[in-house]
């Protein structure tokens, strides 16, 4: 078989099967065709000599903010350079996102985790149920992933983020949390009350903003 392209002699790092080595890969359409410490230049259409340089596969960043008009796709480039291939935003808007990616193009997958905050999609920081499950399930129609609160910066009461928390997982959305609701603050007992209105659903805790000096034992 003859393959489309050789990267020769490149650091080649594959932490799902435990390898870091100096090797080549060989490349067929869009397939990893072989990975071997030497390949016969003769089998590719195309030989690309990547001494000096990392080859692995694409990084997922799972928690950036991109959504920055001002920026005019600049972070999208920034990801790409950095080998990234799958990243997240945890903040959105998710409008903002696909306008910016229209006009400036992007280069890699990205989802998104929309926030709500008073202003933003609710009226107060202890909202009523019905009021959530409607933006909630308007942000995830529009393509969001799931649902982001912004804890540390718009502090919600321990029961409406105990019911985002509940809404998000019951619509199989993705539930990112910035720690923090107006009972505990961002610091280390939020982590705690976290964990505890979470019930057990999965839950990205993404910020913590106070260190825990004060708050636990030495």
């Amino acid at each position: 078989m003859k393959y489309d392209f050789l990267f020769k002699r490149g650091r080649i790092v594959d932490p799902a099967n435990d390898r870091d080595f100096i090797g080549d890969i060989a490349v067929k359409g869009d397939k990893v065709a072989k990975v071997e410490e030497e390949i016969d230049d003769s089998l590719a259409e195309q030989v690309i000599d990547i001494r000096g340089k990392v080859i692995m596969p694409g990084i997922i960043d799972t928690h950036c903010h991109v959504a920055r008009p001002k920026a005019k796709g600049a972070g999208y480039r920034m990801l790409i350079n950095a080998g990234v291939t799958t990243a997240i935003d945890f903040e959105g808007p998710i409008e903002v996102i696909k306008r910016e990616i229209t006009e400036y193009g992007c280069g890699l997958n990205v989802a998104v985790l929309e926030a709500i905050y008073p202003e933003n999609g609710i009226k107060s920081k202890n909202p009523p149920v019905e009021e959530l499950k409607k933006i909630i399930n308007k942000n995830l129609d529009s393509g969001a992933i799931g649902i982001k609160i912004l804890g540390g910066h718009y502090p919600l009461t321990p029961e409406a983020t105990y019911n985002i928390f509940q809404i998000t997982h019951q619509e199989k959305g993705y539930m990112g949390f910035h720690v923090g609701t107006t009972k505990t603050g961002s610091n280390i007992l939020g982590v705690e009350e976290a964990v505890k209105l979470a019930e057990g659903n999965p839950l990205h805790i993404a910020h913590v903003n106070a260190y825990c000096r004060g708050y636990v034992e030495d």
